[in-house]
């Protein structure tokens, strides 16, 4: 009879600390949200505000963006707050910080179409009064318009509060004039000019920028990473955090639509719950 596989031997060769921390926190080796228990999260807590005025306070930052894991509290004029509902996909396993260094090469401009909301129904007539029974009503004809935003290139700095680790990316965050945002995210799939695939997202920034703007990031990145390592948490090189965790499965909640892909690092330290 052949030998029952174990997937966590067939697993490519994890850091201890990382294959640690995974079966410390998914015992059930599914990945839920785990910070509902007793002690999930609380190493975070004690050094969040330290954390957060050190990077803010690293010189040549123009920006500083922060996503908090839980959703906000309720929003004024919402008085029973059972009754309220975070929007989906806000409550996240991780901490996010965004920087953004002074500076023109780190700023673009972008473009959105929206469509202004229309609350009524046209008759015939042009009119909106008058609902009879025999009368025809049309929706009105939804027209898109152009909406400018402002953007900045900077690093998300994700903090896992799974365990004592993060990952820093090149992202982005843009503010348009109807006050929609793009907010910066972990992971981003990036081409080249050519159409190809490229080798990180700095090397696609080094395509329109110079050399000099690229050093900035660059410099910005150690920076961060220095004050990380300072606070205890370790940052994942990209090649260990896209290695997949075959024992793990997506919990109820969590990382749905994924088919037969298997969890990796990223989505077990770093997740959205629906």
């Amino acid at each position: 009879m052949p030998r029952k596989k174990n997937p966590r031997r067939e697993a490519p060769a994890l850091r201890v600390d990382v294959r640690e921390a995974l079966e410390k926190a998914f015992p059930e080796n599914l990945v839920e949200m785990w910070y509902d228990s007793e002690d999930g999260g609380a190493w975070f807590s004690e050094i969040e505000e330290e954390l957060g005025d050190r990077l803010r306070r690293l010189k040549g930052v123009a920006l500083f963006h922060e996503i908090e894991p839980e959703p906000e509290s309720p929003a004024a004029g919402v008085e029973d707050e059972d009754e309220w509902l975070p929007e989906i996909g806000t409550s996240r396993s991780y901490h996010l910080y965004f920087l953004s260094p002074a500076g023109k090469p780190f700023e673009f401009t972008a473009e959105i179409e929206d469509y202004p909301e229309v609350d009524e129904f046209e008759d015939e007539g042009g009119g909106f009064d008058g609902f009879g029974e025999d009368e025809e009503f049309l929706e009105p004809e939804l027209n898109s318009v152009t909406v400018e935003g402002r953007g900045r290139t900077g690093w998300s700095v994700a903090v896992s509060l799974v365990a004592p680790f993060a990952v820093i990316t090149l992202s982005s965050l843009t503010e348009f004039e109807n006050g929609a945002m793009h907010e910066p995210g972990i992971e981003t799939v990036a081409e080249s000019l050519e159409g190809g695939p490229a080798k990180d997202p700095l090397t696609l920034f080094g395509e329109t920028a110079d050399a000099k703007a690229v050093a900035v990031l660059t410099k910005l990145r150690n920076q961060i990473e220095a004050v990380l390592e300072r606070q205890g948490i370790t940052v994942l090189p990209e090649e260990e955090w896209r290695k997949p965790v075959p024992w793990l499965s997506p919990g109820e909640e969590t990382l749905s639509g994924r088919g037969k892909e298997a969890v990796t690092v990223l989505d077990a330290l770093f997740f959205e719950m629906l």
